[in-house]
């Protein structure tokens, strides 16, 4: 069904149950509104990356059976009126790729979250541009070690701009994910504007932190991170214009030196009361080698 605009609807669908590649299936079908039963999705398929992709009017899918997958990447790329995935926890199983699986889906507005196998590793911009998800359910992340823009807008961490277009908008509050073993957290919540508060996350491990809060022009606070090891903080809170304190975060090992100028001084520094003497210090000695 690759690239059959005119498509609208799949009932009663059957599927070879030995079949193992369902990747672009139905991509482009920019006209495909539901998919209501596919029988027998076959349990044994290892690819759906690009399976729905660019299925602009998709507001409706029956989940497949996903457990056997190794690749979800960009499943649901940018399908734009998908609303629900249903309440239900996504069972990926043994995928080990899934980084933009919902991509650009503009509409989706809630969550169920997933249940993880031991084999994924990276969430990497798996909600980049969702603009209207308001709600995430907490799942376990304990074996994710890259969240490399989760909920921002891939686009910009793809060309590097410092721009205040786009991430998941509408998104005010957030798991407390276990992000103990991610040494890579950068641009994980940039551009979520109405972000109004961050768990306490465990973050000994991270060494690259940069933009990661940078446009959530409505957080006020954060949490005191442990970071310790990390060595890029550029643009870490860029344009957090209510934030009123900088926690006493440990930059001592941060490398690399435009630390004070990107990451603070585009914050409405009037607001700013609080950076640490130590971190100044630290960020001065920095710029000056």
């Amino acid at each position: 069904f690759y690239n059959c605009p005119n498509l609208q609807y799949i009932y009663n669908l059957g599927l070879n149950t030995n079949a193992v590649n369902a990747g672009y299936m139905f991509y482009n079908c920019t006209n495909l509104k539901a998919v209501t039963s596919v029988a027998a999705y076959s349990n044994l398929i290892t690819n759906h990356a690009y399976m729905f992709n660019n299925c602009r009017n998709l507001s409706y899918v029956k989940m497949p059976n996903l457990t056997s997958s190794t690749n979800t990447c960009y499943m649901f790329g940018y399908c734009d009126n998908l609303t629900s995935v249903g309440t239900k926890p996504i069972a990926l199983g043994d995928s080990t790729y899934c980084a933009y699986m919902f991509s650009q889906c503009d509409n989706l507005k809630y969550f169920p979250g997933f249940v993880l196998g031991p084999n994924p590793k990276s969430l990497q911009c798996t909600f980049a541009g969702c603009h209207n998800l308001q709600q995430i359910a907490n799942f376990d992340t304990s074996n994710i070690t890259t969240f490399t823009a989760m909920f921002c807008n891939g686009a910009i961490t793809l060309h590097y701009k410092n721009t205040d277009d786009g991430g998941c908008n509408n998104l005010r509050h957030v798991p407390n994910f276990n992000i103990a073993k991610a040494p890579n957290t950068a641009y994980m919540f940039y551009g979520c504007h109405n972000l109004l508060d961050v768990p306490e996350y465990v973050t000994n491990n991270i060494t690259n932190a940069g933009g990661m809060f940078a446009y959530c022009n409505n957080l006020t606070s954060l949490p005191n991170f442990n970071f310790s090891k990390l060595d890029f903080a550029g643009s870490i809170v860029r344009n957090c214009w209510k934030l009123t304190t900088i926690p006493n975060w440990d930059l001592s090992n941060v490398m690399s030196p435009p630390t004070l100028s990107s990451t603070f001084i585009s914050n409405n520094s009037s607001v700013i009361t609080k950076i640490s003497t130590f971190n100044l210090l630290v960020c001065a000695e920095r710029i000056a080698l």
